[in-house]
């Protein structure tokens, strides 16, 4: 009886530490995971369970207040336990462990990033119960680190796929695949093709406007993007264009 209360407790703890978190009150938040977890004095598969979670919110909270080494040690943490619990979700470990890629890649430890990421990649297209959209995250992470490491044909091969899966998942009118277009546009500009860039950058410009409307920051993003490949292809003009639109909607947003 008093097992299952203590696990109920450290739930509703870990809860509000999420908002805690969220809402940027991260010392707050600490306090309370640090609680939860203290109070589970049980060893079985449920408590194992709601340990990891706990780490789970600590280390992204962590990561928000940009403590990414922290928050990497956390998620190591987190990621022994969900190996170590066979009622666990080979899922569960997967996001765990696209987490940790997050905070490496944050920490500048590129190889650990790149190798957590693979892994999770691998076991969340291995798992029949995967669900598409962290597929998609896992794919970005990883695409993310190879751009990092100058891996470019890889990354874009990444990119393409996820324009593919964000079309099927969202529809070509979604901001979700907007922004895949623009993230595989942006690996194309850096890998020195900023002509074939161009209209990528522009397809996601125009979901952007149209979805989310002309202000929206997504929009001044698209079209920053859009003036480097511009002016990197020696469209000075049309460049200085867009840079100028972009500046008009970051300077309203203060």
């Amino acid at each position: 009886r008093y097992g299952a209360h203590d696990t109920r407790l450290a739930r509703a703890r870990i809860d509000l530490a999420r908002s805690d978190s969220a809402l940027e009150h991260f010392e707050p938040a600490r306090e309370l995971i640090r609680t939860a977890l203290d109070g589970l004095t049980a060893d079985d598969d449920e408590s194992r369970g709601i340990r990891a979670d706990g780490l789970g919110v600590l280390g992204r909270l962590e990561r928000r207040a940009g403590h990414f080494d922290v928050a990497s040690e956390v998620q190591r943490r987190r990621i022994g336990l969900l190996r170590d619990n066979p009622a666990g979700s080979a899922s569960a470990l997967a996001n765990a462990l696209g987490d940790l890629a997050d905070s490496e890649y944050r920490a500048s430890h590129f190889d650990e990033a790149l190798a957590s990421a693979r892994e999770a990649l691998g076991m969340l297209q291995s798992d029949p119960h995967a669900m598409p959209s962290e597929i998609l995250s896992a794919r970005d992470t990883l695409a993310q680190v190879l751009t990092e490491l100058d891996r470019y044909p890889e990354a874009e091969a990444l990119r393409r796929r996820n324009v593919e899966l964000a079309g099927r998942l969202y529809g070509k009118s979604h901001p979700m695949f907007a922004t895949q277009t623009y993230q595989l546009a942006e690996v194309m500009r850096m890998e020195g093709r900023p002509v074939e860039s161009i209209p990528l950058f522009g397809d996601a410009l125009a979901i952007y406007e149209k979805s989310l409307g002309s202000r929206h920051s997504y929009v001044a993003t698209a079209l920053t993007g859009l003036a480097q490949a511009q002016a990197n292809s020696g469209q000075g003009s049309a460049a200085i264009a867009n840079l100028k639109r972009a500046y008009a909607i970051y300077l309203a947003a203060l």
